[in-house]
């Protein structure tokens, strides 16, 4: 991902938005505290960063997307869907809990690092909540929520060339 100017100045106003609410966060109702951890969702979102494609996906959302490429029919449960394993509440909730208040640099890593997206299929991704609890910020573990939830991840091929095309059986 390039991070463009723009880009930067959309993640400082999402910062001040953690800042203030990070400095009220004691002394919210709980219903304050979570309008607050949305409006820091909601400013990262409207930041436009929604996560770091991990260019993996799940080998049914893959099968998916060769059964739609045929031209045939798929189920709501196989409809493609963009997983973040690590959700933007749990990023939000960690920030604001954090004994000290994060420098920018901070803030801006643990949401660079730990927002990441795959595809699953609609299934999976209902499947995969159960497991989107036991998370621990700065490693690879939601590669590890994947596999208890038995979703196989795989790169995800590009389907670009005859050659390609022909060896997923597409033409």
């Amino acid at each position: 991902m390039v991070i463009t100017e723009e880009f930067k100045f959309n993640f400082e106003i999402a910062y001040l938005v953690y800042s203030r609410v990070y400095d009220a966060w004691g002394s919210l109702s709980d219903s304050a505290r979570s309008r607050s951890r949305r409006q820091i969702e909601a400013s990262v979102r409207e930041g436009g960063f929604n996560g770091n494609t991990t260019g993996l996906i799940s080998e049914k959302a893959f099968e998916t997307i060769l059964k739609q490429k045929k031209g045939l029919p798929i189920s709501k449960d196989e409809r493609l869907a963009l997983e973040h394993p690590i959700t933007h509440k749990n990023i939000a909730m960690y920030c604001v809990n954090s004994p000290t208040k994060l420098t920018f640099e901070q803030f801006f890593n643990v949401w660079f690092e730990n927002l990441v997206t795959t595809y699953t299929t609609n299934e999976e991704n209902q499947g995969l909540r159960k497991f989107q609890s036991n998370y621990v910020f700065g490693v690879d573990c939601w590669k590890k929520m994947y596999e208890d939830a038995g979703i196989v991840l795989m790169q995800r091929p590009k389907l670009n060339t005859k050659a390609a095309k022909r060896q997923y059986g597409i033409i």
